[in-house]
């Protein structure tokens, strides 16, 4: 071969791999249903990768979010970010464009991110600002109660932590006849919890509506509002039930003395062997349980304490003495609950009637009134005639952190859900074990 077309051939080739190593062909397949090719697109591109716009560029820590990079040479861009709790997942492209979920996990720190897109012709990398988790709204009291006619109360909102960005909230009530409210728009400035100004609420006229708080940035949220003639004597402007009170006795304290009531014997024999002493034994007071002494009806037990929110219907069973003329029931307040017919005993010793709890009511305490005759039926104690609403059986997920050293101090974190009426938290063992801080629950009940 002439040595002028050895070299002329040897040109060709490199000029060749020099063009392919600044460019790329790309084949991409369709399928129909039945999983067959029916579509082969095949393409080549010189342009490497370039991100001029990321929608959005902030994100929440605990959060997934649909991100879009707009740019050139984007397509079968891989995508890749600098720190193990930013994962990305279900990524499509094309030629100008790249979509993709981003998941931001607990661990990842507050700040400045890279994203790193690259192709074979080159990378280029786009910055992304994480934002510490956004926080909830919480409210006090929650639901509200307002007895009629009541003075107006103010509404304690905050956010369960502070944020980096300011919070615009609107208020507003679904039925403004029933409750209104002074002011409708509030912010919650960057680094606080609360809002700058105080929000209240007045009831009108007897009924129930829906108390709105919503906001673009934190979501919405909602309690229902019950304007009502109160049910228990009112503590404050928020009336609810509380457990049964329990006092203990220190050990220091002596029982009180019992006066001496027959009926007495006449006279006490002794029978024993003469060699064997006869023991002192000093008798002295003892106290029994407490007696409880009715005249007429009265209620004694209630069969279900708590009823989950969830549709479903439950027979209740209530019993007590003197309820053969039992004639009505209610559960106060009423909101969300529906009551079967009533079944009373002959003997009065009980009455049965269903329950069906609407899903998603308030949750929180109720009382059950029994009348006859329009009079209603005193109880034995307070829990025999109320029940408490709950969302769900509480159920532990995670618990963070599970393993600790002795002689430390660790919070403890539990999460979950259906935690709303939590009020105790044990571990056992307990042996060597304290709890110093008082429970702490939030809005979530999660």
């Amino acid at each position: 071969m002439p040595i002028c077309q050895w070299i002329l051939i040897s040109f060709m080739l490199l000029f060749a791999l020099d063009a392919a190593a600044d460019a790329r062909r790309i084949t991409e397949y369709g399928y129909d249903n039945s999983g067959d090719i029916n579509i082969v697109d095949t393409g080549t591109s010189d342009q490497p990768p370039l991100v001029t716009e990321l929608l959005p560029s902030t994100v929440r820590i605990g959060q997934q979010h649909n991100v879009i990079a707009n740019g050139a040479g984007l397509r079968k861009v891989q995508i890749d970010a600098d720190a193990s709790g930013l994962s990305i997942s279900r990524t499509s492209s094309d030629s100008s464009q790249a979509i993709f979920t981003l998941n931001v996990g607990d661990q990842v720190t507050p700040g400045e991110h890279t994203l790193r897109f690259s192709t074979p012709l080159g990378f280029t990398t786009q910055a992304v600002t994480v934002y510490p988790p956004l926080p909830t709204i919480t409210l006090n009291p929650a639901p509200i109660v307002l007895p009629f006619p009541s003075s107006p109360i103010e509404l304690d909102i905050q956010l369960s932590s502070e944020d980096i960005i300011e919070h615009a909230l609107n208020l507003t009530v679904d039925d403004p006849a029933v409750a209104e409210l002074l002011i409708t728009s509030t912010t919650i400035a960057t680094g606080q919890t609360r809002p700058g100004t105080t929000i209240i609420i007045t009831g009108l006229q007897k009924g129930v509506t829906t108390l709105n708080i919503s906001s673009q940035t934190l979501g919405n949220y909602s309690t229902r509002t019950f304007v009502t003639d109160p049910y228990m004597p009112a503590i404050g402007g928020h009336t609810a039930f509380a457990n049964p009170l329990g006092i203990i006795l220190q050990q220091t304290v002596s029982p009180p003395p019992l006066p001496v009531r027959g009926p007495f014997s006449t006279e006490l024999g002794i029978l024993k062997s003469q060699s064997d002493p006869v023991d002192e034994i000093s008798i002295k007071p003892l106290l029994s349980q407490s007696l409880i002494l009715a005249k007429g009806a009265v209620l004694f037990n209630v069969s279900h304490s708590a009823l989950i929110a969830d549709g479903s219907i439950i027979e209740i069973t209530i019993t007590g003495v003197g309820l053969e003329n039992v004639d009505n029931v209610e559960i106060a307040p009423p909101d969300g609950i529906t009551i079967g017919p009533l079944t009373v005993a002959p003997d009065g010793t009980r009455v049965s009637f269903t329950v069906e709890v609407d899903a998603g009511v308030d949750i929180g305490t109720r009382k059950i009134i029994l009348t006859q005759q329009g009079n209603e039926i005193l109880t034995t104690r307070l829990t025999a005639a109320s029940i408490t609403i709950a969302q769900g059986l509480p159920a532990i997920e995670t618990i963070d952190p599970i393993v600790v050293s002795r002689l430390s101090n660790n919070a403890l974190i539990v999460r979950g859900s259906h935690f709303q009426t939590a009020r105790t938290l044990s571990i056992t063992p307990a042996d060597g074990i304290t709890i110093s801080s008082p429970l702490s629950v939030n809005a979530q009940g999660a």
